[in-house]
């Protein structure tokens, strides 16, 4: 897919949710398996759903950071907390540290967008 995009012109990118950080039967993780199998896309990295997939985003960024054109940045709500929006909070109200996760974002990924999400 990410060829022929790219020969049309167009950039493509695989955004996350959080089913792709939950291990299948052999331990491996479905978004492993997506960036290995497809070395032509970029990366819409939502790290809001990488955290509720139970990943911690700083390896992915780290390991995968060239291909992470766009993030989206969304909050987590504090337990207990934003149990009427389905456990999301604003921004810089829950429990993603964004003030650092940026500094990374910026220094080691190739993203052009920071995209603001609210679920």
């Amino acid at each position: 897919v990410g060829e022929v995009a790219s020969k049309a012109g167009y950039g493509f990118a695989w955004h996350n949710h959080d089913f792709e950080f939950k291990a299948l039967a052999d331990g491996s993780l479905p978004q492993d398996h997506i960036l290995s199998s497809a070395p032509d896309i970029g990366w819409e990295m939502d790290v809001a759903w990488v955290v509720r997939g139970g990943a911690d985003p700083l390896p992915w960024i780290e390991k995968h950071g060239k291909r992470i054109v766009a993030v989206h940045v969304k909050d987590i709500a504090k337990p207990g907390e934003g149990l009427d929006e389905d456990g999301w909070s604003d921004v810089g109200h829950g429990t993603i540290d964004w003030a650092d996760l940026i500094k990374v974002l910026r220094a080691k990924s190739a993203a052009k967008y920071f995209v603001m999400e609210q679920d």
